[in-house]
């Protein structure tokens, strides 16, 4: 399927293999949403490029960079991705993220996020990191840790084709990358009960199973978040991400506002067409003109030369009615 096959006001479909905006659950929402959310303030003022974009949502919860490229493999993702979140520094293309259309060392942060899973060789995305990475540059990535990951399930994921224990996932990171750090994540259900007027977050946190035993603890990971670079690593702090069930969460407000948004920035897409069938007309005019004006300008030109002999001749006559003129005046005549 090529680029001009897709149309982009075409929906994209919820299969499985990635995260669209307002399909799939609670769940899935949350758990993508706060890998990004929690690379924010990574990226500030910064050059990103994303390896494996999706929908193209993590551009809008990520936010504060100084330009973001997405690259994903389907035009179709692509096409849904630009039309709902591309801006004059964010925008999508098609690409493999194992070789991606993007120079060497021009990026400060390259995001790949549940990718590494879904090719046979996930060293070649790491390697494709490391290419676009300026000096210092980081990465950051994530992959389900296989054991935990297939416990929760009744069959494989049938998208998924390298998937990695911890161990094996942090080897392939210190393979390119001389600094490596993981972050465990996972998903729980979750209570919210305020504290004093005023205050803005939990003060304390307690684990349970379904079954109301097992209090304390901690999670397990279902998922690791990774960090990698040839410089030092800067601190990244423990978050959770609650998903509020009447659409309040950061995900569903900023795809509400995007939509909102979307008449306006459809009218103004509208309005410059227009204006580019305008500027095209004139220019088909102007083409058909000049014949016309060519011949004009011509015609001047030899109008101008006619005129400067005249001119020269008329002066010639002048002299030579100026010399009998004197002559009739001395008696010479």
């Amino acid at each position: 399927m090529s680029d001009s096959d897709v149309s982009a006001d075409a929906e994209l479909e919820f299969t499985g293999e990635r995260f669209v905006p307002g399909a799939g659950g609670a769940e899935i929402a949350v758990e993508h949403a706060h890998r990004y959310l929690a690379a924010a303030p990574l990226v500030q003022g910064k050059d990103v490029v994303d390896l494996g974009s999706g929908s193209g949502y993590g551009a809008a919860l990520l936010a504060g960079y100084r330009a973001y490229t997405g690259y994903d493999i389907a035009p179709e993702a692509v096409a849904f991705a630009t039309r709902r979140f591309g801006g004059t520094a964010t925008s999508f293309e098609v690409g493999d993220a194992t070789g991606v259309d993007c120079a060497d060392a021009s990026a400060d942060v390259v995001v790949c996020f549940e990718v590494l899973e879904h090719v046979e060789d996930p060293a070649a995305i790491v390697r494709e990191a490391r290419r676009v990475l300026r000096p210092g540059g980081m990465f950051v990535s994530s992959t389900p840790d296989r054991t935990a990951y297939n416990r929760t399930r009744d069959e494989p994921n049938e998208f998924h084709l390298a998937e990695m224990e911890r161990d094996e996932y942090e080897q392939l990171l210190a393979s390119s990358f001389a600094h490596v750090r993981l972050h465990g994540q996972a998903y729980a259900s979750a209570s919210w009960l305020t504290g004093e007027t005023g205050s803005t977050g939990p003060e304390s946190m307690v684990l349970m199973d379904a079954g109301m035993e097992g209090l304390g603890g901690e999670l397990s990971a279902l998922y690791w978040v990774g960090l990698a670079s040839e410089g030092p690593l800067p601190p990244l702090s423990g978050s959770a991400l609650i998903a509020d069930s009447a659409g309040g969460s950061e995900l569903s407000r900023a795809v509400a506002q995007l939509r909102e948004w979307e008449p306006e920035l459809e009218a103004r897409r509208l309005a410059l067409e227009q204006a580019a069938i305008r500027e095209d007309q004139a220019r088909t005019q102007l083409k058909g003109w000049e014949p016309e004006l060519k011949a004009r300008r011509l015609a001047l030109e030899q109008a101008a030369i006619r005129e400067e002999r005249a001119r020269t001749q008329l002066a010639a006559y002048e002299r030579t009615i100026q010399a009998l003129q004197e002559r009739l005046d001395r008696g010479a005549v």
